[in-house]
């Protein structure tokens, strides 16, 4: 039975996603997610207090698969300051690529859950920086970058591409992912050029 309960809540979670993308949070009940799983209804109220908590959890899922995407490219054979560059650009593009396969439908899970969502949303920033500031560490011990406080440094490099992020951009945006991809690297190029060291010397330590 232990081993069942993470399955029906999974379960839910996808059933949850494929109809939010398929109607839009706002025509989506608790019952359609629970039939659409193929559960009883008051089975998801075993696992979820209601449908905002519900969305929450979808979101939840797809920070979780963020971070994995960066933790990837964090064991990349690469320069620290090259790992950092990808990825930046990668947190980008597996949001847009994400919202562009479920559609633009998720907006509404965004406006119906937005005061929830926005306390979740530090939570993840926190998350994602957490990852950067370890490559961040290693590319100022390796000389590649020169970081004078590198917690605020790594939550600033996440918050530096926030605007391409599919939150911020609107129907016709999310559809051009060439013109995102070239303005993401365009801002990572510019945030990690202003790390580079320039005749200055290693006395510069990160703050711990």
């Amino acid at each position: 039975m232990g081993r069942m309960k993470p399955a029906k809540h999974a379960a839910i979670i996808d059933a949850a996603e494929r109809l939010i993308a398929r109607f839009g949070f706002a025509e989506v009940t608790v019952g359609a997610i629970a039939r659409e799983a193929g559960l009883a209804r008051a089975t998801v109220y075993l696992h979820f207090r209601g449908k905002a908590e519900i969305g929450l959890a979808c979101l939840d899922k797809t920070h979780r698969e963020l971070l994995e995407e960066l933790r990837a490219w964090m064991g990349r054979d690469l320069p620290a300051a090259e790992r950092l560059r990808r990825m930046l650009v990668a947190r980008v593009l597996f949001a847009v690529d994400r919202a562009q396969s479920v559609s633009v439908r998720f907006g509404d899970l965004y406006a119906a859950i937005r005061p929830q969502y926005m306390i979740r949303r530090e939570r993840y920033f926190d998350n994602e920086a957490a990852l950067f500031l370890r490559v961040l560490r290693e590319a100022h011990r390796t000389g590649e970058l020169v970081v004078e406080n590198a917690p605020l440094t790594a939550l600033a490099l996440v918050l530096s591409t926030n605007a391409l992020m599919p939150f911020s951009l609107n129907a016709r945006q999310l559809k051009a992912r060439h013109e995102i991809e070239q303005r993401v690297e365009k801002i990572a190029e510019l945030v990690l050029y202003g790390l580079r060291p320039r005749g200055r010397s290693r006395k510069e330590r990160v703050n711990r």
